[in-house]
C-alpha cells in the first residue's frame, strides 16, 4: 500500500505497471545523494564534537592555571613574615652520652 503511494506520488498521470519500477529505480536513485548528504552531516558533527572538546580542553587547563597563579599569589600577599624560636636557656640539663 505505500509502495502504491509512493508510486502514484511519483508517476501521477501513469496508470501501467510500469510505474513500480520505474518507482524502484527512483527509490534507488535517491538513496546515493541522501548517503552523500548523511556522510557530509556526520562529519560535520564530529568536527564540531571535536572543536567542542578542545574548547573546553582549553577551558579547563586555563582554570587549572589560573588557581596555581592564585595559590601563587597568596603568598605575594604576605608582605611581613615573622619567625617564633622558644629557646630554653636557663634550663641546665645536659646531654649525657
Amino acid at each position: 500500500m505505500i509502495f502504491f503511494r509512493l508510486a502514484k506520488f511519483f508517476f501521477s498521470g501513469d496508470a501501467s505497471v510500469d510505474i513500480y519500477r520505474s518507482t524502484g529505480i527512483v527509490l534507488g536513485l535517491l538513496i546515493i545523494p541522501v548517503s552523500f548528504i548523511y556522510y557530509i552531516a556526520d562529519k560535520i558533527e564530529a568536527s564540531l564534537i571535536n572543536r567542542e572538546n578542545r574548547i573546553q580542553e582549553i577551558l579547563e587547563n586555563n582554570r587549572k592555571k589560573q588557581e596555581h597563579i592564585n595559590s601563587l599569589m597568596q603568598y605575594e600577599v604576605i608582605d611581613n613574615y615573622s619567625i617564633c624560636l622558644s629557646l630554653d636557656y636557663e634550663s641546665k640539663k645536659t646531654k649525657r652520652s
